[in-house]
């Protein structure tokens, strides 16, 4: 926690070692023990946070009976972790770290097109929706909630509402 934190304050390139641990508040020595430099710090919270993370929204996502629904949740989802002061994990990262980070993309945009075919086969979508293509498109739609909520963290609720709006409005049946 204490990496993903300083992560979020400080971007990728403004940590070091004592810095993790002071805010861990754990000896330097204590750190060094266990991972050999910041980059492995960071792969370690990044795996653990990644997992727990898609674990959560996986669970919750199959409480949610309609497809609809299951998209304004991602959308609300977004934005609080935006809110929350979530760091964006785009760029700037070992080829180790990026692949992470493409991997939980991966993971997310499948519960996207599981979500679409659902609402496909089952009407509420549109009947042309392309799982090869719009999947990554609305999920792209939903991750601009959270860029717009961190550059505008007080008007959360419109930013929600012009999201889940304008994601449903894509997917809708005619």
């Amino acid at each position: 926690m204490a990496t993903l934190e300083l992560l979020a304050e400080h971007g990728f390139g403004g940590i070091t070692m004592s810095a993790i641990a002071s805010r861990a508040d754990v000896a330097r020595q204590t750190l060094y023990n266990h991972y050999p430099d910041v980059e492995s710090v960071v792969y370690a919270a990044t795996v653990a946070h990644q997992n727990q993370s898609f674990e959560l929204l996986a669970a919750m996502l199959k409480t949610i009976a309609s497809p609809a629904g299951r998209l304004e949740h991602l959308v609300r989802h977004n934005a609080a972790l935006a809110e929350h002061g979530h760091p964006s994990l785009r760029g700037g990262f070992s080829s180790e770290i990026e692949a992470l980070i493409a991997g939980h993309d991966a993971a997310v945009r499948s519960l996207v097109e599981n979500t679409l075919r659902t609402g496909r086969d089952n009407g509420d979508f549109r009947h042309d929706l392309d799982l090869d293509h719009d999947p990554l498109l609305v999920q792209r739609m939903i991750e601009a909630t959270g860029e717009l909520v961190a550059r505008a963290p007080g008007d959360i609720a419109s930013i929600v509402a012009a999201c889940v709006r304008s994601v449903l409005a894509a997917v809708a049946a005619r």
